[in-house]
């Protein structure tokens, strides 16, 4: 068999249009990844529960269809649960640890005579990116629980 190669400009456009498809179709696709990947659980979930026999018999799938989202539901409250408490946690020490961070920056830029580092240091603002991360930490759990009552 022949291997046809492209021309280096029509990979980079083939590329290019696909990024800007997953990027403009990004409301539509993630959605459903999360649905495809929460069905796989659920799936595979069910189908360990259908391994238990009670008397011999199987539960009716209607029954390890409810065990299984319930587990599921179960698992993700507690994921929430605890992801809710560290990052309250981590909200109230993030001011302490960026102080510090500003000063070690301060003494590095002082120590190898760089005024560059203990100005960025002034200037940085670690709550204001922790802030954006964990804003984008939640739409991304908000989505998934779209996904999940839906």
């Amino acid at each position: 068999m022949e291997n046809k190669k492209y021309h280096p400009v029509f990979n980079i456009l083939l590329l290019s249009l696909i990024i800007l498809g997953l990027f403009i179709g990004q409301n539509i696709f993630i959605p459903f990844v999360l649905a495809l990947l929460v069905w796989y659980l659920i799936n595979s979930i069910r189908k360990l529960i259908a391994r238990i026999k009670i008397k011999g018999k199987r539960l009716p799938r209607s029954i390890q269809n409810w065990i299984a989202v319930s587990i599921f539901g179960g698992v993700c409250w507690l994921i929430g649960v605890m992801l809710k408490a560290n990052l309250n946690n981590l909200e109230k020490v993030l001011p302490e640890y960026s102080a510090k961070f500003s000063k070690y920056v301060k003494v590095v830029g002082e120590k190898l005579n760089v005024t560059s580092l203990s100005d960025m240091s002034q200037e940085l603002d670690l709550s204001s990116y922790a802030s954006g991360f964990l804003s984008s930490s939640l739409d991304f759990i908000s989505a998934l629980m779209v996904v999940i009552f839906y």
